[in-house]
């Protein structure tokens, strides 16, 4: 969705393709900003990795994670890996909790 809307279709109209299909408990978004990987080793190899196009990818990514109620938005940026399982790990015991 934020990458075909960051090519200039309608952002509703990209996620409208995914109505009607199984929703899923939660998707983790790891929220660090383009200029903050575009510091970290290896950047720019892959195809999408232009500093201006991730820029439009992440700014559709924040709009997705305002409106999809299953997103869960990490702040990624600064943190290690081991934070980032941590976080993750108590977001998705809160959602065991709730089932029960």
């Amino acid at each position: 969705m934020a990458y075909t809307a960051s090519k200039g279709l309608d952002l509703d109209w990209c996620i409208g393709c995914d109505k009607g299909l199984v929703q899923p408990d939660a998707v983790f978004f790891m929220n660090a900003s383009p200029d903050t990987l575009s510091a970290r080793g290896g950047y720019g190899e892959e195809r999408y990795e232009k500093l201006d196009f991730q820029k439009k990818v992440y700014e559709q990514f924040l709009k997705i994670s305002e409106h999809e109620k299953a997103w869960k938005s990490i702040e990624a940026g600064e943190k290690t890996i081991d934070e980032l399982e941590a976080e993750i790990q108590g977001i998705v015991k809160g959602l065991r909790e709730e089932e029960v």
